[in-house]
């Protein structure tokens, strides 16, 4: 009877404490960061997690020290903050609808999905859209997120405009991609807008920028070859995450 009720007590005086140094990390992170929104959560015995705003951060439970990326887990050997932000990344995605994406499906049965920020105006998102038949018919579905670098009311977004209200999009941005001037439409500018929203809640300015499956950036111009090598290091990559502390 002694020892359960001395566990007991052990047990409440954890919990006690626990919420002490729970308020105290609160209060710390607080002072360093202001005002912004702070989500914290346990990682593992060493480390919590910490969500300021869209940044991603770790502190020790006492919250004395804060580590901002790379922060390296040997064991797993990855980069903590680079993995947290690629999932961030996959998750935004996937909460997108299908219909806000340019879509060049798989001819050949879907095997992988990427998406990718791109620019008709942009020499290196010509050369690889010129490898699109190739990438279809490795299994690769390539969903496009258009990003007229040079702005609203450039002619670059005026293009990319009328390709996206044919009736034809994807058929209309590779014309695009060729040279060919799109015909002027007349429609909302709502899909473009909603697709430039999105590179800018992903700090996306360069084209062409992949996004692997795992959520992994990838900007510039890359073969075939060494796009399907890095989607199948991603897709491993993700395996490996399943039950990996975040």
């Amino acid at each position: 009877m002694k020892n359960i009720i001395l566990t007991l007590y052990v047990a409440m005086v954890c919990g006690a404490i626990s919420e002490v140094r729970a308020e105290g990390l609160e209060e710390r992170l607080q002072a360093v960061f202001g005002d912004q929104s702070i989500q914290v959560s346990d990682h593992d015995a060493q480390l919590k997690s910490v969500v300021v705003g869209t940044s991603n951060f770790y502190t020790t439970h006492d919250g004395r020290y804060v580590f901002a990326g790379p922060v390296i887990d040997t064991q797993r050997q990855v980069d903590l903050v680079a993995e947290k932000e690629a999932l961030a990344r996959k998750t935004l995605l996937s909460e997108q609808p299908e219909s806000l994406f340019i879509r060049y499906p798989s001819s050949n049965g879907q095997k992988h999905q990427i998406t990718v920020f791109t620019d008709i105006d942009c020499p290196y998102c010509r050369k690889l859209h010129n490898y699109m038949d190739d990438m279809n018919q490795r299994g690769i579905t390539v969903n496009y997120v258009m990003l007229p670098r040079a702005g609203v009311d450039s002619a670059s977004y005026t293009k990319t405009l009328n390709a996206l209200c044919s009736d034809t999009p994807a058929a209309a941005i590779t014309d695009a991609m060729q040279g060919q001037i799109p015909a002027p439409q007349n429609c909302e500018a709502t899909q473009l807008n909603q697709q430039m929203s999105l590179a800018r809640a992903l700090s996306i300015t360069s084209t062409p920028t992949v996004v692997l499956p795992n959520g992994e950036l990838k900007p510039g111009f890359m073969t075939p070859d060494r796009l399907m090598s890095l989607i199948e290091l991603a897709n491993r990559r993700l395996n490996d995450l399943d039950g990996a502390p975040l």
